[in-house]
């Protein structure tokens, strides 16, 4: 929906799935265990959130 709003002379929204290996070097520098996982990238061509709001962009609706 943030999307769709933030380009209303239209745009490109691209949705990616695939699949990644995290491994023990990986794991031991964060809190993720090693293994097969999916990313989920998401991305559109609107104008971006302002500076403001970055630290609310995750804030429940």
């Amino acid at each position: 929906v943030n999307a769709r709003q933030a380009m209303p002379e239209g745009g490109e929204l691209s949705i990616a799935l695939d699949r990644v290996r995290v491994n023990d070097l990986e794991c031991h520098l964060g809190t993720r265990i090693s293994g097969d996982y999916v990313r989920l990238r998401v991305s559109d061509s609107g104008e971006g959130v302002e500076g403001a709001n970055l630290p609310r962009i995750f804030d429940p609706f």
